[in-house]
């Protein structure tokens, strides 16, 4: 989180949220799930490098320095000032939720003006090409909203895909856990630790001849330690006795 307060990164969302002066608190640690990422890209690409040449290397990541990748529009911005804002994609309310409609091309548009039939998305000047609809998305989203905020989430989503304007519906954590496709997908796996099951989930990546699925059993604390010492230290079970007793497994 300190990380993400020094890089700019929450300032950057209160900026795009535009009705708040201050970021907001927040519990979501982009920071460190993106430093493992470009981590593991960096491994993987060294082993590639090894691999061909034989030779090794160290690697650095640093946390700031994967936050302000995440932040070039914004530092290209810092840099050249702009006449006019980044669209920004926020919820358009439906009747039981919101949605997020994001018509970004012209063959978007057309198709959001046809399913909706309303007139000012055709008639209004602002909207008339790509760059004044980009420099007046709030507006545009504030027109299309009169015809979401008469329906149902179902109902949008339902005609807006069938028409081809790409959307979503803003859901819950742990709504996904139903969805038909991650169920296809398997990307949730039973996993069973000491305090029971629940549902994990595997990585964002399948591979053809390799697994990458979660495990089914969390080991308890010092389950294999006594294995793992005799495998691999050839200890004796009274080795492990004397360090046992003598604390150096902790309490």
């Amino acid at each position: 989180m300190i990380v993400q307060a020094a890089s700019g990164y929450e300032r950057t969302l209160a900026r795009y949220a535009g009705d708040r002066s201050r970021p907001a608190a927040t519990a979501t640690f982009v920071a460190d799930v993106l430093g493992g990422i470009f981590a593991f890209s960096a491994i993987q690409t060294a082993l590639v490098q090894r691999a061909r040449t034989g030779q090794g290397q160290q690697i650095d990541v640093a946390l700031m320095d994967c936050m302000l990748n995440l932040l070039i529009y914004e530092l290209q911005e810092a840099q050249f000032p702009i006449t006019q804002s980044r669209p920004t994609y926020g919820p358009v309310s439906a009747s039981d939720g919101d949605v997020l409609v994001v018509p970004i091309t012209v063959r978007n548009f057309e198709a959001l003006c046809d399913v909706t039939q309303l007139p000012a998305l055709r008639q209004d000047p602002r909207f008339a090409t790509l760059p004044l609809r980009s420099a007046h998305w709030t507006e545009m989203m504030q027109v299309v909203e009169e015809w979401t905020r008469s329906r149902s989430v179902a109902d949008c989503l339902r005609t807006l895909e069938a028409a081809g304007v790409p959307c979503a519906h803003y859901t819950e954590p742990g709504d996904q856990f139903d969805d038909p496709q991650l169920r296809q997908r398997g990307l949730f796996a039973p996993v069973t630790d000491a305090a029971g099951s629940f549902s994990g989930v595997n990585a964002p990546w399948q591979m053809s001849a390799s697994r990458s699925a979660l495990g089914a059993q969390v080991p308890a604390l010092g389950e294999h330690r006594d294995q793992l010492l005799q495998q691999l230290l050839q200890m004796d079970g009274a080795a492990i006795e004397g360090l046992r007793q003598r604390g150096v497994f902790g309490r």
